[in-house]
């Protein structure tokens, strides 16, 4: 009998049940992260289908990678066996994040100020899960909405490791986000300032001319915030 085929018929019949009870314990942290956002974040927010949509395409195709994994592991090869279905894991947890970053970016325009606080939150939950790289491609973005995404993620990356405030492509990407047309963008980029102190003696000039003329009440309150903690701390 194909042991290959076998296999992938007993895993498709048990996707959910196998994935979520077994897996986790056994393929570590890359699969419990990405059903630990299927289970709850998708729940929590509720875009009509996108999101489960999106994460059960997600699952259904790794389900074949560890039909093919649990295979090599019935051959011998355990530590290929592992290896494999974690890249894999890692590969469904960021298009995953990404998926999600693109789904809840919208609501930072339109929807009310709970809504937006509750997309911020998941938005920092899954900001590790993207490289520093999209994040940055993300501020770039022709959505304004993305752009807000990713001042959030940008800032819990400097949180995590602070030494990225010496790199020029982070000096450029919150120097682009400070000057933004939204101000909603400003107001992150300003909590991405605001995480670091290399950032903060960077663009100090640039936080007093937003907290003297930003047209924008909010953003211009967190720029004077900014400054009174920079005085309060040298």
């Amino acid at each position: 009998m194909d042991i290959g085929r076998l296999v992938l018929d007993y895993v498709s019949a048990l996707v959910w049940p196998a994935l979520i009870v077994g897996l986790i314990a056994v393929f570590k942290k890359p699969l419990a992260r990405l059903v630990k956002r299927i289970a709850e974040e998708s729940e929590e927010f509720r875009i009509p289908g996108l999101l489960y949509a999106r994460f059960r395409k997600n699952i259904e195709g790794f389900t074949a990678a560890v039909a093919k994994a649990l295979a090599n592991e019935a051959e011998g090869k355990v530590d290929a066996a592992i290896e494999s279905l974690e890249k894999e894991a890692d590969k469904a947890l960021l298009e995953a994040a990404e998926a999600e970053l693109r789904a809840l970016s919208p609501l930072f325009l339109t929807a009310p100020r709970n809504a937006r606080d509750q997309a911020g939150r998941a938005i920092e939950e899954l900001a590790l899960d993207l490289p520093l790289s999209r994040v940055l491609e993300y501020s770039l973005s022709q959505l304004p909405g993305e752009r807000v995404s990713a001042g959030i993620v940008l800032r819990v990356h400097l949180e995590k490791t602070p030494e990225l405030a010496t790199q020029s492509e982070v000096q450029a990407s919150v120097r682009t986000g400070l000057l933004d047309p939204h101000s909603r963008v400003r107001f992150r980029f300003l909590q991405v300032v605001g995480s670091s102190s290399e950032l903060l003696r960077t663009f100090r000039t640039r936080v007093e001319e937003i907290a003297r003329s930003d047209e924008n009440r909010p953003v211009r309150g967190e720029a004077r915030r900014l400054l009174r903690t920079k005085v309060a701390t040298d």
